[in-house]
């Protein structure tokens, strides 16, 4: 069995290499040295209808050393929502896969605090949280520009009220600098309730049509304008131990071969974890008032 996945781990989103089959998706991330991939619901259930069982999936995984990051995608837990899976089917599924987690998500744009009340979705969360706890997942809610939960403070908002141990946030870079956060932290905001990071860059200058960039323009950590090394050194410092993994939606990258694509998002990836250590480094030197070599800092 792989084991479960933690903060050292890396982890490719499907949708990076464009939502290539499981078995071509499991192979181009063990190649590329990812111990872990995030999968859509609609992948699981296209590779269940084409034969594959609950046990060839895991057994397929096994032997290529991945693991279930989270298990992402619409799903039916809000008041009002239809034409999605329901909780159970989702939780179920992700079970299935001995996926770590499942995401969140708010896809109508039904804004909380307006068209949906704070308690109600908090407790609709809670519920969420309640079935997974039952299976050992965790729950994070994934906010981003277009959605009801549109920035992290709401999404944080709703993780307090619901009040679950299993339950917390995801943070998806591209999101966060392109949404309403506009790259910034709540300097009070804890970490610890951070259960799940996807990085990807932005371009310098917005699209006007934000949507078709989100889905066709990203760019790879590290190659366009955000600070994601201190991204993620701000995350670390603040308690967050959750596996970093790549999503990049790019036109550019999805049409090249699956296994070229995973490999230069994992050489973007590391290339922006090894920035973000060497400028921790760099910042405790200065706190202790030395440099590299045990010199004064000029």
């Amino acid at each position: 069995m792989t084991h479960p996945l933690g903060s050292d781990d890396l982890v490719l989103c499907s949708g990076t290499i464009r939502t290539a089959p499981f078995d071509l998706t499991v192979r181009a991330a063990s190649d590329a040295g990812f111990g872990g991939i995030s999968l859509y619901y609609e992948e699981y259930r296209t590779a269940r209808s084409s034969g594959w069982s609950d046990l060839d999936l895991r057994t397929f995984m096994d032997d290529h050393g991945i693991t279930v990051a989270e298990l992402d995608g619409r799903m039916d837990w809000l008041p009002g929502d239809t034409g999605a899976p329901g909780t159970g089917e989702f939780v179920a599924a992700a079970a299935s896969l001995g996926a770590r987690s499942i995401t969140v998500l708010e896809t109508r744009g039904r804004r909380v605090g307006g068209t949906l009340a704070l308690d109600d979705v908090a407790s609709a969360f809670a519920s969420v949280c309640d079935r997974a706890a039952d299976h050992d997942l965790l729950a994070h809610i994934e906010y981003f520009p277009q959605s009801g939960i549109p920035d992290l403070g709401t999404a944080f908002e709703i993780v307090r009220a619901a009040g679950r141990g299993n339950g917390g946030v995801m943070v998806d870079s591209w999101h966060h600098l392109r949404g309403m956060d506009a790259g910034r932290f709540d300097p009070a905001f804890p970490g610890e309730s951070i259960l799940a990071v996807q990085l990807g860059d932005v371009a310098p200058v917005p699209s006007a049509d934000l949507a078709r960039e989100m889905m066709h323009h990203r760019l790879l950590p590290g190659t366009g304008a955000g600070d994601l090394a201190g991204l993620v050194r701000s995350l670390r410092e603040r308690g967050c131990v959750a596996p970093m993994e790549v999503e990049v939606y790019s036109d550019e990258l999805g049409a090249l071969d699956p296994f070229v694509a995973a490999r230069r998002a994992m050489h973007a990836l590391r290339e922006v974890l090894t920035d973000s250590a060497h400028s921790s480094d760099q910042d405790g030197l200065r706190r202790r008032g030395t440099r590299p070599g045990g010199q004064p800092p000029p």
